[in-house]
């Protein structure tokens, strides 16, 4: 199976996580794709967003509000051609991340690394990387109201609010110019799990269900992994 290499900046061996609950997990499984949200989906009205100092530098050089309104108008637009899929640095041994996004705290975190992310997708029917500019970047998290930067410098997809800095993201960008009005909402992209995934975390209330739930959909699919229970989700001796 013939694969795309995408370059990044970051060292090969640092793990990630990927946190979601059975569904999710269970639809990774058996249809071998990721999601890829497009930005202005992904729930933060402040994705894509520029700091202040950006804006009244614009202010400074444009004072007509008609040219104003257009910089801005495409601005928000322009958040319709970046896809994203999200992974984290927060490893899954604490609880503060499955109880963010899992429902209580029940789900299966995918542990991954950088080099296996970037080698994961396979070329065919993947045309899409080879037409549009993908990339694996860490997420900066600054001060909106304070940070000083220039528009050419700025990379408004790699910046989030300070208030978000527990999530330790990086994130996968695909920018996908088009001309289309109604862009789609994400993009499903075809991986090698194989390549993907190095081990699988599960967090379960009680009991084994889970568990075998877990193994059985694994076997039904061909992938050997190792299934790992964090401290804090085994059952208790009383």
């Amino acid at each position: 199976m013939d694969h795309h290499k995408i370059s990044h900046n970051l060292k090969d061996s640092t793990f990630l996580w990927r946190y979601m609950d059975i569904s999710k997990f269970s639809l990774l499984i058996t249809q071998k794709k990721i999601w890829f949200s497009r930005s202005d989906l992904l729930g933060d009205d402040h994705e894509g967003s520029l700091p202040e100092s950006i804006i009244n530098e614009r202010k400074l050089r444009w004072s007509d509000l008609k040219v104003l309104n257009v910089f801005e108008r495409g601005s928000k637009e322009g958040r319709k051609d970046f896809y994203i899929n999200c992974w984290t640095l927060q490893n899954p041994k604490s609880l503060s991340m499955w109880k963010i996004y899992t429902p209580n705290a029940v789900g299966v975190a995918v542990k991954t690394s950088i080099g296996r992310l970037a080698n994961c997708f396979v070329k065919k029917p993947n045309d899409l990387f080879e037409r549009n500019q993908a990339r694996i970047e860490k997420v900066t998290y600054i001060d909106y109201s304070t940070h000083k930067d220039n528009n050419e410098e700025f990379d408004r997809f790699i910046h989030k609010q300070k208030a978000y800095s527990y999530e330790k993201e990086i994130r996968f960008l695909i920018f996908h110019g088009s001309t289309i009005n109604k862009p789609p909402i994400g993009k499903n992209l075809e991986v090698d799990l194989e390549v993907l995934i190095d081990e699988i975390y599960i967090s379960q209330q009680s009991g084994e269900d889970l568990h075998q739930y877990i193994e059985e959909l694994l076997n039904d699919h061909g992938i050997n992994k190792k299934i790992v229970i964090p401290p804090f989700a085994r059952t208790p001796s009383f």
